[in-house]
C-alpha cells in the first residue's frame, strides 16, 4: 500500500497518535485558510508519492507570515523527483526529539529501536 504523508498521518490521529497540527494545501486560497489555525514557525512538505524529498527540494521551512507563501509558491507545481508536486502539506515545526520520543513509544518495534532514527537525513539531528 502506498500512502502519502498527510494519508498516514490521518491515519495514525484516527487510532489516538499525535501527530504535528497542519492542513493538505492545493492552492493559494487553502493555505490562505490554514494558516490563521497553525503556529508561525511551519514546514511545507510536498506531497509526492515516493520518498527522498528532503534531497530533492520537496521540503521548506517558515517563518513568519509571509514565509509560508513564498515557500508554498516554490512547491507547488515543482518537479520533486519526476514528480509534480500538486499539494503541499503545512504544518507546525516540533523538535526532532519530540518525533523520536513519539515514534518510539507508539509504533516502532523492539528491533526496530536498535536502528537509530534519522528522519530521512544522511547525518544525526544535532
Amino acid at each position: 500500500m502506498l500512502l502519502l504523508e498527510h494519508h498516514s498521518k490521518a491515519l495514525l490521529r484516527k487510532h489516538g497518535i499525535p501527530t504535528p497540527r497542519g492542513a493538505v494545501v492545493g492552492d493559494a486560497s487553502a493555505l490562505v485558510e490554514a494558516l490563521p489555525g497553525l503556529p508561525e514557525r511551519l514546514v511545507l512538505k510536498a506531497q509526492i508519492a515516493g520518498g527522498g524529498r528532503s534531497k530533492g527540494g520537496g521540503i521548506a521551512f517558515a517563518t513568519g507570515r509571509k514565509a509560508p507563501t513564498d515557500a508554498f509558491d516554490s512547491l507547488r507545481g515543482s518537479t520533486v523527483n519526476g514528480q509534480t508536486v500538486d499539494a503541499v502539506l503545512v504544518e507546525e515545526q516540533i523538535a526532532f526529539a519530540q518525533v523520536a520520543t513519539n515514534t518510539i513509544r507508539t509504533v516502532m518495534s523492539p528491533l526496530d529501536r536498535l536502528t537509530p532514527l534519522r528522519a530521512g537525513r544522511d547525518e544525526p539531528p544535532a
